[in-house]
């Protein structure tokens, strides 16, 4: 996960996009080879689709449910 977590992390600095202005981007991991990025208005935003997000009951009864994680990250 922690490497998942640390290409996610390398992809955003190198990508194109992070020569933008500031961005926020929702990151939901739903497995340690499985993840999908998000672009969000603002960081309040951010946080609350990840908690919508975690808490809508769609995993709850999937095996991954367990592994279910996302993190808010400021672009430039």
């Amino acid at each position: 996960m922690k490497r998942l977590l640390l290409l996610v992390l390398t992809a955003g600095f190198l990508s194109p996009i992070a020569a933008q202005a500031e961005s926020y981007w929702l990151i939901v991991l739903f497995n340690e080879k499985t993840s999908q990025k998000i672009e969000m208005e603002s960081l309040e935003q951010c946080q609350q689709q990840g908690e919508a997000w975690k808490n809508s009951g769609i995993y709850k009864k999937a095996i991954i449910s367990r592994s279910l994680k996302y993190v808010c990250l400021k672009g430039k």
